[in-house]
């Protein structure tokens, strides 16, 4: 079993209890990896309260207002990037000491794109309701 990212619409942008589990865009821990550098341009709060940049990898994330919007374009690039790649994706992953390589991990590009264009469309309801996302960590 992989590990998931989960993203969803928050009604209450300072309480983690008060968004729908209804609705929530799970995302390979793999590929929030990958893109976690583009990530961390996006100002966000982490447990609710303290200000940092990109996803907090273990707890929850609130994003909202503009980084909303800057969330979607994030994952718009990489949905462009993706729909150039062959049928299969290479990410590279972490770095294996005892084999002195990086880590080759193989996703689809049809799941891949899939996840990311439902995380879009999440994005893109929240601005229309001025609402903040919600992303759970691992």
């Amino acid at each position: 079993m992989s590990l998931k990212h989960e993203f969803r619409i928050s009604e209450n942008v300072y309480d983690e209890k008060e968004s729908s589990i209804e609705n929530t865009i799970s995302i390979s821990d793999d590929l929030v990896r990958y893109m976690s550098d583009s990530l961390c341009w996006i100002k966000t709060f982490w447990n609710g309260k303290k200000e940092k940049e990109g996803l907090n990898y273990y707890g929850y994330t609130i994003i909202k207002g503009e980084n909303v919007k800057k969330l979607r374009k994030v994952i718009e690039a990489w949905i462009h990037l993706f729909k150039n790649s062959t049928s299969t994706i290479i990410l590279t992953g972490d770095f294996i000491i005892d084999e002195n390589k990086y880590e080759r991990i193989e996703v689809s590009k049809e799941v891949c794109l899939a996840q990311l264009i439902a995380l879009k469309k999440l994005c893109v309801e929240a601005e229309k309701g001025r609402k903040a996302v919600l992303h759970e960590g691992i």
